[in-house]
């Protein structure tokens, strides 16, 4: 069976993804089309997809397509409630196969989507079935499980023109096969065989022997007025069509599915059935390249691989092998290539790149008719992260009767569901992660083994299912009769296990290909010690999912024994776990220490050695955020077989000697640093710490932490009156403190306003505000924590808009247009990550001393995912609608590939401003929007989102907007004078004390492009006088203080 047919791997330094190349000489009538899709952008998959490991969206290749045949493609992020005006100003809408049923399922969905008066084509059967539109009567949808031709009913629609059809009307060539992404082939078009509506009618079904889905609908035409085959008996408004194309997910997320399956005549049924239904003119397409390797973008690709690629035309001249060129980095290589197949299927390949490399090129494909089709290069062959050689052992070092791994499984209630996160299971296991409803630790439920102390189970492969030895069906990549999978060991029932899965790995020199497929999480460390908090991650999934791998890479430069360290981790249903390596050549997977197998990597349980002394405590720990100035620096460190040597240990920050208190007790070294007078706000802190052993290692490790904004004394406070579900900033909801919260998740906000001077009252969220009491204010600002039901009916929304007061509204959820009404529409993705703002308007007095580049993109950070007891909390909910007539957006989500981008985050609406909701109600005085807090996790209460996750620049940003918003001037700049003297190799900095609190001193080594960075360590206090003393050096040196 012929299953490859496009491929792609999730790993940056192997990634395989067809690119369809751009036409430069066709002249193609244009449609312009709406894409609806799971995906916001190409080369923005969604966030769940991007965990997946793809690097644009799954379905692009078909956006790529209509581009390279001329039409003009518009993204738009599928929802339940589409903005039916907007989509009804395209020529065409084409609904994805990647977009979830659920959005097509209720009566209110399927009247909008079935309304849409221009033409829709439908790529996915499972929207078709009739509990979802009505295309057809029934719920019956098999995949298709091999290549497939399609028998043609109606062989004279202009849909089917220049595809080669047999005696009987099927097709000669194929339709469309199955597909691979990261080395799982993935499952075929979903096929809907059951009775199509009354009035469609059937052009092309499956014409292959394939079991049920032989017969089954491909291609049908709906025409306007029919029927929908719904309870609700909805009609279509316009023409409709489906074609069925896309693969259907197996072992990653369902926004995975839809990736690009058809074959050249394919291809030419889909173009045909656009142009159609669009009514523009068929064009011959141009040649298709695809199955591109190594994708567009590619990061450390292994050179040895080589470049290739596939051209497909379905002209009768095809491309002739001397139509083909290959230009990189400047020079003309086609001469090089190996080219294969046939005039319409060419194979193509490059065997000599060079490692170490940036590339840049071109592919030019030109057909026998003349129609040229280009795809533009770029990517490297640089090498991935090296394992430093200070983590190995020597590889004689093994202890030979103990192959393999220990494992140590932990489990917890079978309900409630615990968090999918890392976090999670460290607290798990180290039996600190605690039950809120008994406020102790959770206890552990698994069965410990006998065969080791800690009660961790010796194990030879890394190869579990929860439904192993017959309970259910085998899963992952292998599987029995060869590799049949093995329980996992030690668990009562499937529900919220966590593991650690500890060994040596015998690693050669080279590139090392590594791969987990799991469900749900997990993330692999290595470094000096298996535990050692400072270990490196070198691959990792984060959250839930089904059986699905994740690769990643690494390079090692001396031969040893490395100690590894696999979490894993899972919550309810499924459970799975492989480890394996991946060849760099041929994608061959094979087991960690299968010694069947000649190429496997080794594992050991245990080394003669002695182990070495490991980091077993940081604070604040490594990456952390919004830390108090106050905060103190604490590492420990445990001994081994060898011990820390007391007095070598040598702490630095930011790159300067400091003092630390350094004591022994126990066997472990505590090092604490507090800096005189605290930490300057808003700034990132590197610490750097070094010690030596008693056997006279050294070692030296670093991390990172980010102090809290701390806003200047204010002149002049506001009286702010803060809607929340919290009636005290100690006093979080009921819900809230269930799910482990003993502060409001939203005081960070009303503890900043309270820092920067402003009086704020507390008051509980309500579907009838008693508006005369929220008017005795300054200010109102409603919290993302908020239900967005009490802003929904129409007494309630008329309430929250005849307030007469300034308002700032934080939550997204209550902006739409079913709510308040500041966006026309529904669409309200999630922030993947931390992001930057693109500023619109810079000069506006909100944006005051935030840095923005010549673009008007800030340069720090607006905003960051945070976490609660180690969950890691969803996003910013950005609204990505257009607005309300009579707003004005001034910032928007400026970092490319968040799921957000361009969504708006600050906007500005006047009195008077007519809203979007159905009532159409009118803003009474000023409204801002400016959104800021986290959605809460899958699983956690509503009640938890809301949890403060302002960078520095997004703080200041905040308390401008509220100075703006309740009338309060701008504050009185201080004035500051800075002093310097230089006594035996020292500079010595003074400044004065008073109004100086939130001034950062910073150095540069140039003024021309200058680099301005916070200087390291604190200053003193004395005299009325700040000081900081640091070296002097041999080239000129800048200072500044800045107030930012």
């Amino acid at each position: 069976m012929n299953t490859i047919h496009k491929s792609w791997a999730a790993m940056a330094g192997l990634a395989v993804l067809a690119a369809t190349a751009v036409p430069n000489q066709v002249e193609a009538a244009s449609a312009k089309i709406a894409w609806v899709s799971f995906h916001s952008a190409d080369g923005t998959p969604s966030a769940a997809a991007a965990g997946a490991g793809f690097t644009q969206a799954p379905d692009a290749e078909y956006t790529q397509l209509l581009r390279a045949a001329g039409h003009e493609v518009t993204r738009y992020v599928t929802t339940a409630t589409p903005d039916v005006a907007f989509l009804n100003t395209f020529d065409l809408v084409i609904v994805s196969r990647s977009a979830p049923s659920g959005h097509y399922q209720t009566e209110a969905s399927a009247a909008l989507w079935n309304g849409l008066t221009v033409p829709t084509l439908h790529l996915g059967g499972y929207v078709l079935r009739g509990s979802r539109l009505g295309y057809v009567y029934g719920e019956t949808i098999p995949d298709t499980t091999g290549p497939i031709r399609l028998t043609v009913n109606e062989p004279s629609h202009p849909v089917f023109a220049g595809v080669a059809l047999d005696a009987s009307g099927t097709m000669v060539n194929p339709y469309a096969g199955l597909v691979s992404y990261n080395s799982v082939v993935q499952r075929g078009i979903s096929v809907v065989t059951d009775e199509v509506v009354a009035g469609g009618t059937v052009l092309a079904s499956v014409g292959t022997e394939m079991g049920q889905v032989t017969g089954g609908m491909i291609v049908t035409e709906v025409p306007a007025g029919t029927v929908m085959g719904t309870s609700w008996g909805e009609v279509a408004a316009a023409k409709r069509l489906v074609v069925l194309t896309g693969s259907r997910e197996m072992g990653i997320t369902s926004e995975g599915a839809g990736i690009f399956d058809l074959d050249p005549d394919g291809v030419r049924i889909f173009l045909n059935a656009v142009s159609y239904l669009a009514g523009v003119e068929v064009t011959e397409p141009p040649p298709l390249v695809s199955q591109l390797q190594p994708a567009v973008g590619a990061t450390r690709y292994y050179a040895p691989r080589g470049m290739s690629f596939r051209i497909s035309s379905g002209t009768a001249g095809g491309v002739p092998e001397g139509n083909i060129t290959v230009v990189l980095n400047g020079t003309d290589v086609s001469s090089a290539l190996t080219i294969g197949g046939t005039l319409q299927e060419r194979t193509v390949s490059y065997s000599a790149l060079t490692a170490g490399l940036q590339y840049t090129g071109t592919i030019t494909v030109r057909d026998a008719a003349g129609r040229e089709s280009t795809v533009e290069l770029n990517f490297d062959t640089l090498a991935p992260f090296a394992l430093p050689a200070a983590f190995a052992y020597a590889s004689g070092t093994a202890v030979e009767g103990a192959p393999g791994f220990r494992a140590r499984i932990v489990q917890g209630y079978d309900f409630p569901e615990l968090p999918n996160t890392a976090d999670r299971a460290e607290a798990q296991l180290a039996g600190t992660l605690i039950d809120p409803l008994t406020e102790e630790p959770y206890p552990d439920l698994a069965i410990p083994s006998t065969d080791n102390p800690d009660g961790s189970y010796n194990q030879q492969l890394i190869n579990w299912n929860v439904d192993a030895q017959g309970v259910g069906a085998e899963i992952g990549n292998f599987r029995a009769p060869e590799y049949p999978d093995d329980p996992i060991p030690g668990i009562n029932y499937v529900q919220n296990i966590a593991a650690e899965v500890l060994t040596y790995l015998e690693l050669t020199p080279g590139r090392h290909v590594m791969g987990v497929n799991s469900d749900d999480g997990f993330v692999v460390f290595s470094g000096v010690h298996h535990k050692d908090l400072l270990a490196v991650s070198l691959g990792r999934f984060d959250g839930g999912r089904g059986s699905a791998d994740t690769i990643f890479q690494f390079e090692v430069t001396e031969a040893g024994l490395y100690p590894f360290r696999l979490l894993y981790y899972q919550g309810g249903g499924g459970a799975n776990l492989e480890w394996f390596t991946v060849d760099p050549i041929t994608d061959q997977k094979v087991l960690v220490n299968d010694r069947t197998q000649a190429g496997a990597v080794r594992a050991w349980r245990q080394v003669t050695a002695g182990e070495r002394p490991r980091i077993v405590s940081i604070a604040p720990t490594a990456g952390a955020i919004n830390q108090p100035t106050d905060t103190e620096v604490r590492v420990v460190v445990q001994d081994g077989a060898t011990q820390v040597q007391e007095g070598s240990v040598q702490v630095t920050l930011n790159g300067q000697p400091v003092t630390a208190q350094v004591s022994k007790a126990a066997g472990q070294t505590t090092i604490r640093y507090s800096a005189a007078g605290g930490f300057q706000g808003d700034t990132r802190y590197t610490v750097g710490v070094g010690y030596t052993d008693s056997a006279a290692s050294s070692r030296t490790v670093s991390f990172e932490f980010t102090t809290q904004y701390v806003p200047p004394p204010a002149e002049e406070g506001a009286n702010i009156v803060w809607v929340s579900f919290h009636a005290g900033d100690d006093e979080p909801s009921q819900a809230a403190a269930d799910a482990g919260f003993t502060r409001a998740p939203d005081a960070g906000y009303t503890d900043l306003l309270a820092s920067a001077g402003h009086t704020v009252t507390r008051y509980v969220t309500s579907t009838f505000p008693d508006v005369d009491y929220l008017n005795t204010f300054d200010l109102v600002i409603i919290s993302r924590s908020v239900p967005s039901g009490d802003y929904q009916q129409p007494d309630s929304t008329l309430l929250w808009h005849s307030i007469t007061k300034p308002a700032i509204l934080m939550g997204g959820y209550i902006l739409r247009a079913s709510r308040l009404g500041y966006t026309t529409g529904e669409t309200i993705p999630d922030t993947g990550g931390t992001i930057h703002l693109q500023v619109n308007q810079p000069s506006h007095r909100i944006f005051s001393g935030i840095a923005l580049d010549a673009a008007g993109l800030m340069v720090n950070p607006y905003a960051q995912r945070v976490s609660h007891q180690g969950a890691l909390q969803r996003g910013i909910s950005v609204n990505s609608s257009p607005i309300a007539s009579g707003g004005t957006v001034l910032a928007t989500v400026g970092t490319v590939g968040d799921p957000a981008i361009n969504g708006m985050i600050v906007g500005e609406f006047p009195a008077g401003t007519t809203m979007s909701n159905p009532s159409a109600d009118v803003t009474a005085a000023r409204r801002l929007v400016l959104l800021s807090g986290s959605r809460e996790a899958d699983g956690t209460t509503a009640n938890a989102a809301g949890i403060y996750d302002l960078a520095g620049d997004g703080a200041k940003l905040f308390l401008n907007a509220v100075r703006y918003m309740a009338g309060l001037p701008d504050p009185t700049p201080t004035e500051v004078s800075l002093g310097a003297s230089v006594s035996g190799g020292q500079l010595t900095l003074v400044w004065p004390e008073a109004g100086t609190e939130a001034f950062v001193l910073q150095g540069t080594g140039a003024l021309t492009a200058p680099n301005w960075q916070a200087v390291g360590g604190s200053p003193t206090v004395e005299g009325g006088q700040r000081r900081v003393t640091v070296p002097t050096a041999e080239a000129a040196q800048y200072f500044r203080l800045f107030r930012p």
